[in-house]
């Protein structure tokens, strides 16, 4: 193992902390030169926290809101969150509602206000902060979230964190090494005594 992927998606900046803390303790007493790279969110479509993982079934229903807080259920349907205010504006009965790149792919069945309720074709799992896509007639539909930034607030939060936690490098978002320009805040990145054997870049 070369590199700890720190995925900013999950966890707060104090549990991050810790686990930089172990590593660099690892390092320190074992000899390693582990490097450390916090991989920020970007600007993807998430679903919210769930209490617990949603099984689906072919032909289970759900809802997707935008309400905030998200209710527990509809009508006996589970209610999933989600972090695109444009949801209902972007999606069309008949569009597919791809979860975490095929954990389980559903159907939109109707829309009403900031709900959408879709219904699972397959068998998968609904678990919270997943990544959502959509595709119309085997498409990618970008609509609102063409617009979308490349690096969020979050992730200048999370850049700040990784500047100040001195890590060894950071990764924007947009699904892993997706190529984007290099923000302003990579020229801050300090040279890190911890891991001298990789350098700070965006």
């Amino acid at each position: 193992m070369n590199v700890a992927r720190l995925n900013m998606t999950h966890g707060n900046h104090d549990w991050h902390n810790m686990v930089v803390a172990r590593i660099r303790q690892l390092n320190k007493e074992k000899g390693y030169c582990i490097a450390i790279m916090a991989d920020t969110e970007g600007s993807e479509i998430h679903t919210g926290e769930l209490k617990e993982a949603i099984k689906v079934e072919v032909g289970t229903q759900v809802y997707f809101t935008i309400r905030s807080p998200a209710p527990p259920e509809i009508n006996g349907v589970p209610v999933v969150g989600v972090n695109y205010d444009s949801l209902g504006e972007d999606l069309e009965v008949g569009d597919n509602i791809i979860v975490d790149g095929g954990m389980c792919e559903l159907v939109v069945t109707a829309k009403a206000g900031p709900d959408v309720l879709a219904q699972s074709i397959e068998q998968g799992l609904l678990l919270s902060k997943a990544n959502l896509t959509f595709r119309r007639n085997n498409e990618l539909i970008r609509g609102r979230a063409a617009l979308l930034p490349v690096i969020s607030s979050k992730d200048w939060r999370d850049i700040d964190w990784a500047i100040s936690a001195q890590v060894c490098t950071v990764c924007p978002g947009a699904n892993f090494f997706v190529s984007c320009p290099a923000p302003a805040a990579s020229s801050q990145l300090p040279a890190s005594p911890q891991a001298p054997c990789m350098k700070h870049a965006l």
